[in-house]
């Protein structure tokens, strides 16, 4: 009997899931609004996508084998419980507990399809497979080692530029969360001697290569010049700055936006050195809206990189953007399902 595992990603607007067979081909998927009201009628309606996913026809004669959740928050080592601050009443729910106690009481035998029936030694069993619930920044690194960037990697690190920075870690195709499920709070890596401003709300890197980095960076090296586009632009419409802005700008050979993007590439590159040098990764994954912009740049990254790290380890590992593509966070949550399961 083929094999397959249900995989969801949870969101604070979009709750989906899909139904996803060896090789990672995605069979079925389906989406609700994520329940804002409270957190039992959130989960309800995870426990009724499960359910209709399962009993659809195109699952076919596939066994269902786990259930691999990627949240969008911390999950706490000890106890598997989730808090996403983004949702109101995510606090430490105990998620796995309640959706195993929904599937349970709805009577429906998630684990095999309709035309197996279930020996009656059996019957005392659970008939939902084991669940399993990630962070997201995992379940993206997971992604990549499956159908990205890192194929066939098991050591690999997700390093997610945009408003926030944040990494997702495996090793040895085991998500590192740390003692508290903190671990990945990469914006908040020293690069600096100086502390400034800022630094002690958002951390050192996030206020150095963040997105929001890039427009106040050129605003403060901004000589007074409108001998550019993005000198014009600052003069002009200074609050229509952004990112993608700058970006584009550089890549068009505008000065200015060339040295603002340098020297984020920079900080991001020596971020990157610090955790080849302490982590020892098969690959560092770049992701994010700001980093994927950022993919004609990628040399100086690792340039920068290269300075810095610990040479044998660097040598031994590849710097890429990423390339899991839409459907990222369900397919690494259902490869994190299956290695957990099988070990």
């Amino acid at each position: 009997m083929s094999q397959a595992v249900i995989a969801m990603e949870l969101r604070d607007s979009v709750t989906k899931v899909s139904l996803i067979e060896e090789g990672w081909g995605i069979i079925s998927t389906l989406e609700t609004p994520t329940p804002q009201k409270t957190t039992r009628a959130a989960v309800s309606e995870m426990v009724r996508l499960i359910i209709e996913i399962a009993s659809a026809k195109s699952r076919g004669s596939h066994a269902i084998t786990a259930i691999g959740i990627s949240v969008p928050g911390v999950v706490d080592p000890p106890t598997g419980r989730v808090s996403i601050p983004e949702i109101k009443g995510w606090t430490r729910v105990p998620l796995i507990q309640m959706l195993g106690e929904g599937l349970d009481e709805s009577g429906h035998d998630i684990s095999n399809p309709s035309t197996v029936k279930r020996a009656r030694a059996q019957q005392h069993k659970s008939a939902h497979p084991e669940i399993f619930v990630f962070p997201r920044l995992a379940s993206m690194a997971a992604a990549e080692c499956a159908v990205g960037s890192a194929r066939g990697k098991s050591s690999v690190i997700f390093l997610e530029i945009d408003q926030t920075i944040e990494t997702g870690i495996l090793s040895d195709g085991r998500v590192v969360q740390g003692g508290s499920g903190f671990s990945g709070a990469t914006g908040w890596i020293c690069l600096s001697e100086v502390f400034k401003h800022g630094y002690e709300s958002a951390g050192c890197l996030e206020i150095e290569a963040g997105k929001a980095s890039l427009p106040r960076r050129a605003i403060e090296e901004w000589s007074g010049s409108q001998n550019t586009m993005l000198g014009k632009l600052i003069k002009s419409d200074p609050q229509h700055l952004d990112a993608g802005t700058i970006i584009r700008a550089a890549r068009g050979g505008d000065p200015l936006a060339i040295d603002v993007v340098n020297e984020t590439c920079r900080w991001i590159g020596r971020s990157v050195s610090t955790l080849i040098s302490i982590l020892n990764p098969e690959s560092v994954i770049i992701g994010g809206h700001t980093g994927i912009l950022l993919k004609s740049f990628i040399d100086q990254i690792r340039s920068e990189a290269g300075i810095w790290s610990y040479p044998p380890a660097f040598k031994e590992c590849k710097i890429s953007m990423g390339s899991a593509g839409e459907n990222a966070q369900l397919i690494g949550a259902a490869r994190l399902a299956l290695t957990r399961k099988n070990r």
